[in-house]
């Protein structure tokens, strides 16, 4: 992606590869270090049908290149006790 949002070609990139279901994407782009952090929220892989209350949502985020190359591991920003939401 330009700075602007548009598009530089059709390349997918792979962010993140979980069992756990992954959703609501952000992007935002840092034009000093030229890269991007994308953000997610993530089943928490504690959560199962009966904590699912305490348990349900973790914010992951993955630092990536302009080159669409991915910068280190995954960051988790919220996995504490309750749900953690991406809006």
């Amino acid at each position: 992606m330009r700075p602007d949002g548009t598009p530089l070609g059709t390349m997918d990139i792979e962010i993140n590869r979980t069992a756990q279901d992954a959703q609501w994407p952000f992007v935002v782009y840092n034009p000093q270090q030229q890269e991007y952090l994308v953000a997610w929220q993530e089943v928490s892989p504690q959560a199962t049908s009966a904590t699912w209350f305490d348990t349900c949502y973790d914010i992951k985020a993955q630092r990536v290149g302009a080159d669409g190359q991915l910068i280190d591991s995954p960051l988790v920003i919220a996995d504490a006790v309750d749900c953690q939401w991406c809006r």
